[in-house]
């Protein structure tokens, strides 16, 4: 037992002298390139190689090596893939870039798979500041914490350590403030790219909302559908129950929409969804396309509209406001679809009222498909985050209204238009 003891500690020793070696020589997998001399001292950032300990509100930073120094390349506010044909190496920086770290996984034992070695990608196996790890794989081995056998692969903190402190802190922080200010080309076509995304969605739902109200418009008397109501999971895994429906047919409606363009619920059936932690109810729906002439106004409004039909001209601009923003119950549906919002939605609603963004606070309540005072999937209840007195004042009626169950309904109108 001695023996086999005094064997594997001048084994372990020897592995040792010569992974010193080997960072002194420069015998690494993959050596940093030479320039002829010994990179610059330009910072004195603190730079830890460990797989954990997070770094507060990082950011991700290439860099890239300029003869004796090196370069920050560019910022990302996410993990970047890389490609492993660019000459960069990737790591975490506090936003004051006085304390960096790796962003890829040290101590690798897979870099000779071949899944590894084909990836087009750079991780710590690609990096000119990694190598392997002789010493630990005898380590490991002596402590049974590597039954494979297999050598690591991993930085050699030295290296790292030597390239980012030769980063120029002037130049570093002309593209932190590049950055920041939001004028690098990356962040720009980004941004232009996302831009046009959002567009093309909000176009492709106003698009998708038009083509199911005309074909809603165009069922004949009798024709039915099946709807179930629209459900949301978020990302904690809680539900959330919308006011529409999902029909098979016809598209998203709720039932304002379907009394308004003449759609009967002729059967209404409840079930339950979720888990043991929230179980909720939501209803499914027969609906029927009725008779035009079984849709009829009341014989006083009738009679009003026949003896002053200038006024009949006058209805659909009633409950527009100055800027010519369409109030009415449908118009303010397809206004927020346009501008890419849910109208049904109570979280976007609360948001809306959070920002101070009036119009669209105004254009979630007459589309009447939320809840004036109920909260969002975060508890948060627009009453608690609204701004000024107007925007209190409406809330309040509207959440009066819907108590005595004036809402939706002609409230809007009445207050909207103030």
């Amino acid at each position: 037992m001695r023996l086999l003891v005094f064997l594997a500690s001048g084994l372990l020793m020897a592995m040792i002298s010569f992974q010193t070696f080997a960072e002194n020589g420069d015998v690494g997998k993959t050596p940093v390139p030479k320039s002829g001399t010994a990179p610059e001292v330009n910072n004195n950032w603190s730079v830890t190689i460990r797989n954990d300990e997070p770094l507060d509100s990082p950011f991700y930073v290439a860099i890239r090596q300029a003869g004796n120094h090196w370069d920050i390349d560019q910022f990302y506010t996410s993990p970047p893939k890389l490609k492993r044909t660019e000459p960069v190496e990737l790591f975490v920086a506090t936003r004051d870039l006085q304390h960096w770290k790796n962003a890829y996984a040290d101590l690798r034992t897979d870099c000779e798979n071949f899944e590894v070695r084909e990836s087009e990608y750079h991780s710590v196996c690609t990096s000119v500041f990694a190598e392997k790890k002789m010493a630990i794989g005898v380590l490991r081995i002596l402590f049974n914490k590597n039954s494979g056998g297999l050598t690591p692969f991993g930085y050699t903190d030295s290296k790292v350590k030597a390239a980012i402190n030769s980063i120029r802190p002037q130049d570093a922080a002309i593209m932190l403030a590049a950055f920041e200010q939001g004028n690098t080309d990356s962040q720009q076509q980004e941004k232009a790219v996302m831009q046009t995304q959002q567009a093309a969605k909000r176009q492709a739902l106003a698009q998708r909302n038009d083509a199911e109200w005309a074909k809603r418009k165009a069922a004949p008397s009798g024709a039915k559908d099946w709807c179930e109501q629209t459900v949301e999971t978020f990302s904690n895994g809680a539900f959330g129950v919308a006011q529409t429906y999902t029909c098979q047919n016809y598209g998203v409606v709720d039932e304002g929409i379907l009394r308004n363009e003449g759609w009967a619920i002729t059967h209404k059936q409840a079930r339950q969804i979720g888990h043991m932690r929230q179980r909720v109810t939501v209803y499914d729906i027969s609906i029927e396309k009725t008779p035009t002439s079984s849709i009829s106004q009341p014989a006083a409004v009738v009679q009003q509209i026949a003896e002053q039909p200038a006024r009949t001209k006058q209805t659909d601009t009633t409950d527009k406001p100055a800027g010519g923003v369409d109030l009415s119950f449908i118009g303010a549906r397809k206004e927020l679809n346009s501008m890419g919002f849910r109208f049904y939605d109570q979280d976007q609603f609360v948001d809306a009222t959070r920002r101070g963004d009036f119009l669209t606070f105004r254009l979630f309540l007459a589309a009447g498909a939320i809840r004036p005072g109920s909260p969002d999937s975060k508890g948060v209840t627009a009453l608690s985050v609204a701004q000024g007195f107007e925007m209190k004042f409406m809330l309040n009626s509207f959440i009066q209204a819907e108590k005595e169950g004036k809402y939706p309904g002609d409230i809007s109108s009445a207050i909207l238009t103030r």
